[in-house]
C-alpha cells in the first residue's frame, strides 16, 4: 500500500514559508506509544549545508526503521535498524543531510518522516509521522 493512501497532506504557504498539516487515518494508527517525544531540529533545514536531526525516545526495546517520503509518496531515503534503533528509555538521533537514498540532494518542499517500531519478530508496535521541510 503507498505511503499517500494512508496520510492525507495539505499544504499551506504562509509569509513565505512552507508548512505542512498531516491528518493521519486512525485506522492505521498503531494502539500502543512506544514512540515519543519525535522532532527534527532544525526544521526547516537547509540540504547539503546543514543536516537534520530527527530526535525521538523508546519506552521499550525494539527494532527501529525510518523512511521519508516526498509528497507524492515515493520514497526518498530509508535508514535501517543499524542506524537508528535504540534502547528503552534512551533518545536516539538520526542525522539526516537531505540527500537520496541515491546520494543527491532533495528539492525545497516539505518531506514526511515514517518512524517504525517492531518486535524482535518483526511485529509492528508503534509508527509515527513527522513532518520536514527543506529550505535553501
Amino acid at each position: 500500500m503507498r505511503f499517500i493512501n494512508r496520510v492525507f497532506i495539505i499544504i499551506v504557504l504562509l509569509a513565505g514559508f512552507l508548512t505542512c498539516f498531516i491528518q493521519i487515518n486512525p485506522g492505521n494508527a498503531a494502539s500502543t506509544e512506544i514512540i515519543s517525544d519525535l522532532i527534527n531540529i532544525p526544521n526547516p533545514f537547509n540540504a547539503g549545508v546543514e543536516p537534520t536531526l530527527i530526535r525521538y525516545s523508546l519506552s521499550e526495546d525494539c527494532s527501529i526503521s525510518i523512511n521519508i517520503y516526498n509528497l507524492i509518496g515515493d520514497m526518498v531515503k530509508q535508514f535501517n535498524e543499524d542506524e537508528c534503533s535504540g534502547i528503552s528509555g534512551a533518545q536516539v538521533s538520526v542525522k539526516w543531510d537531505g540527500r537520496n537514498g541515491k546520494g543527491m540532494e532533495v528539492a525545497d518542499g516539505c518531506y514526511i518522516c515514517e518512524i517504525f517500531a517492531r518486535d524482535s519478530e518483526g511485529l509492528l508496535l508503534d509508527n509515527r509521522l513527522l513532518k520536514i521541510a527543506v529550505l535553501k
